[in-house]
């Protein structure tokens, strides 16, 4: 592997998913995209996160800067606290 071959694999790169809660919450969505925000951005590996809004068919969309490697432990992070990537 070359040295920049290594860089790159570490390196963030943008990521857009669609997310839901697991289990149907009925606070208040804008309490719940703010949580979610909040949530996102303390997750591993990630260097910056927006959410940019609900999604038709439920969920939010959402944009993160997230470092490769850490995107095993980042999918465990949102499952631990009642959310998924759906397509």
């Amino acid at each position: 592997m070359t040295a920049n071959q290594s860089q790159a694999v570490g390196a963030a790169r943008p990521v857009y998913l669609r997310l839901m809660r697991r289990q149907v919450h009925e606070d208040n969505l804008e309490d719940e995209a703010q949580e979610l925000t909040e949530l996102l951005r303390a997750g591993p590996g990630v260097l910056g996160a927006q959410v940019g809004g609900r999604h038709p068919k439920g969920g939010y969309r959402v944009t993160l800067e997230l470092t490769w490697p850490a995107l095993d432990a980042f999918t465990a992070y949102l499952e631990k606290h009642d959310w998924m990537s759906v397509m």
